[in-house]
């Protein structure tokens, strides 16, 4: 046996070479990003929303303050702390120079983003104003509006508007110069939880609402053109840049509309397993990403 045993010899394992990595281009954009910093706000992050300006910096809304960062640095350079209570939304104006705030105490505020100083107060609404997004209208105007906050709109001849959703079911359009509700879009029956506009009419808005409805309205009449029933609340709404599909979110779904066609439903994803808060699109509206209670943030494809 010890013969045996001093003869043993192990056997070397032959491994293949390993091939290359093949990687799709998807893969190498997105293995672009990086974390570039880490920080710790005071409160809940409510919302957070880019400058169209160069330098780009953005503004993140935590308990009763808009805290304003670099781009380059990632360092605050400006704190705004004119709230009595938490802030739920912000959005820029077109030139970067213009920030606009909502939250529980029901007043949509203006501030000027050099000084840091409120412009304008706008009173009108009787619940907390929850929605907010932005985006380009055509000759004379601009306009804005998305979830957690508010909207915000101008004409290029320097008057300014605002449009903001809020808990009591109302959508108003706003004149900043007079701080007057220019127009009041009456017809949801629950709480207005997203706003966004469309990127080829300057008086066509869409709203989105906890009653499962999402609401195309014409500001010319005053009243909404189309309704479309999610069949969930509604969280997060979206127009394409070609103006004609919409994408509404609420629960764990995800619902493309084709809106030229009156409102008929194209596809339905439930991708996630909690309900998705949040919808964006790339520069070139190649690609919708999702973001969900779940931790996840999904890309899909539009092609």
């Amino acid at each position: 046996m010890a013969e045996q045993g001093n003869g043993f010899r192990k056997l070397e394992m032959q491994r293949p070479p390993r091939a290359p990595e093949s990687s799709t281009p998807e893969q190498r954009h997105w293995r672009r990003y990086k974390t570039s910093l880490v920080t710790k706000a005071y409160a809940a992050v409510h919302c957070v929303a880019f400058s169209p300006a160069a330098p780009y910096d953005f503004a993140v809304t935590n308990s009763t303050r808009v805290q304003i960062y670099g781009s380059r640095g990632k360092a605050v350079k400006k704190t705004i702390s004119r709230f009595k209570d938490i802030v739920y939304t912000t959005s820029f104006r077109d030139d970067g120079k213009l920030l606009v705030a909502a939250g529980e105490e029901r007043i949509v505020k203006v501030f000027d983003v050099e000084s840091g100083g409120m412009l304008r107060m706008l009173k009108g609404h009787s619940k907390p104003v929850r929605t907010t997004e932005r985006q380009k209208g055509r000759r004379g105007r601009r306009v804005d509006g998305r979830e957690e906050g508010l909207g915000l709109q101008v004409i290029l001849h320097g008057r300014l508007h605002c449009i903001s959703g809020g808990d009591d079911a109302v959508v108003k359009y706003w004149d900043v110069a007079t701080g007057e509700d220019v127009i009041n879009l009456e017809g949801h029956r629950d709480h207005v939880r997203c706003v966004t506009t469309s990127p080829t009419s300057q008086d066509v808005l869409v709203s989105g609402s906890y009653d499962h409805t999402v609401k195309l309205w014409d500001c010319r009449k005053g009243s909404d053109v189309l309704t479309v029933d999610h069949g969930q609340p509604v969280q997060a709404v979206l127009m394409l840049p070609g103006g004609g599909v919409m994408v509404t979110a609420g629960g764990n779904v995800m619902k493309i509309w084709d809106v030229l066609a009156g409102g008929r439903i194209l596809q339905a994803m439930a991708n996630h397993s909690k309900p998705i808060t949040c919808l964006a699109y790339d520069e070139n509206g190649g690609r919708i990403l999702s973001g969900s209670l779940d931790h996840h943030l999904k890309v899909y494809d539009v092609q």
